[in-house]
């Protein structure tokens, strides 16, 4: 787990009010699911160029 999500969880924790602490939350996830899903998104991509490199390799192998 990354060390500065724990830090930030810890001091949502800290916060007086339930609401505000609610609202860093959402916060929070929101940004991490955004980060989550972009290196998904980069690492998928990557997978697909390399797949179709690879395949164009062999063609040209075979042919």
């Amino acid at each position: 787990m990354d060390l500065r999500l724990n830090i930030r969880v810890e001091n949502l924790f800290t916060e007086t009010t339930q609401e505000s602490f609610l609202s860093r939350t959402e916060e929070s996830l929101k940004s991490l699911s955004l980060k989550f899903i972009t290196n998904c998104k980069g690492k998928f991509k990557l997978k697909i160029k390399n797949l179709i490199n690879g395949k164009q390799l062999l063609n040209s192998t075979h042919a």
